[in-house]
């Protein structure tokens, strides 16, 4: 059966990352999940992508205007 195309924020996104070592996206829980390897740093979710944070580029990412990812159901 063939795969269907990447979404169209996958195929950018993988672009934009390029330059990091083994990266690749997995479809996971009905978005996408961007690997460096075997390091998760990435997530796109309702057609947004969503980069992880840790406690100093939370900050720089909140000045920016970006908002964390939260789910509600």
């Amino acid at each position: 059966m063939p795969r269907k195309p990447l979404p169209e924020i996958v195929t950018h996104a993988l672009e934009l990352f390029a330059s990091l070592p083994g990266v690749h996206a997995k479809p996971m829980f009905g978005g996408w999940g961007f690997y460096a390897e075997d390091v998760f740093f990435a997530l796109v979710a309702f057609d947004t992508l969503y980069l992880k944070a840790d406690a100093p580029s939370q900050a720089l990412f909140e000045a920016a205007g970006s908002q964390p990812f939260r789910y509600t159901y």
